[in-house]
């Protein structure tokens, strides 16, 4: 005589197993506390390319989408979510996450395919190099056969500051024996002062000014001459 078929109270479906009164997919419905999005939406800036949230701007989607699948986790908590493990990969503009839960020994897997909807925007740094934005000049003074070789110095060693998000070129100025060039990040401005100094054996002075308030804060400019012969 076969074994006696198992249905769930709750849903009616055949079940190999009745816990607490309902099937184990029953089960699971009533104690999970995390909700999985259809979509995530993450900004692009339409100047740089570059993804952003808040402060953050990367070229990496996942810089910006880890935050957010942190954040519906948070929201899960995680004390009561039962979930063991969580693991997550971007591809074909969709996040493709991994949960593993366990109630009380029981446990149960889910995948679950979540679209990214990229909307284009400009970040607030590049709004702020729209508005020649700087917290530093340098000012380059040199002979006029060096200016324009000393310009494409400053102007690679700000590029390489990838990771500073003020490190861009807001205005250059032409003056009568060389430059102003106006930098977003006073440390993109030091670096390149340093690469002419050591490239063209040349002199540094810095001067520091007020520059107004931020976030109730006291801001200073620096002003970097920098004297080539």
């Amino acid at each position: 005589m076969g074994m006696k078929k198992k249905f769930c109270p709750k849903c009616g479906r055949e079940a190999d197993k009745i816990f607490d009164g309902m099937c184990v997919d029953c089960l699971f419905e009533k104690k999970r506390t995390i909700k999985i999005p259809s979509k995530i939406i993450v900004k692009k800036c339409k100047r740089c390319g570059k993804y952003f949230l808040g402060k953050i701007k990367s070229e990496r989607i996942e810089d910006i989408v880890d935050p957010e699948i942190k954040k519906i986790l948070n929201s899960a908590k995680l004390a009561e979510s039962g979930i063991k493990y969580m693991n997550y990969r971007v591809a074909d503009g969709k996040v493709h996450l991994s949960l593993k839960f366990d109630f009380n020994g029981i446990q149960k897997s889910e995948e679950h395919e979540i679209e990214i909807e990229e909307k284009m925007k400009t970040c607030q740094y590049c709004a702020m190099s729209g508005t020649r934005y700087y917290n530093a000049i340098l000012q380059i003074r040199a002979p006029e056969e060096i200016i324009d070789e000393a310009l494409k110095e400053v102007i690679k060693r700000v590029a390489e500051m990838k990771s500073d998000n003020l490190a861009f070129i807001s205005d250059i100025k032409k003056q009568r024996s060389g430059v102003d060039v106006y930098i977003g990040s006073k440390a993109a401005a030091r670096k390149a002062a340093r690469a002419l100094k050591s490239r063209f054996n040349a002199r540094l002075k810095v001067t520091r000014e007020m520059g107004g308030k931020k976030m109730g804060k006291q801001v200073y400019r620096d002003t970097i001459l920098i004297l080539i012969e």
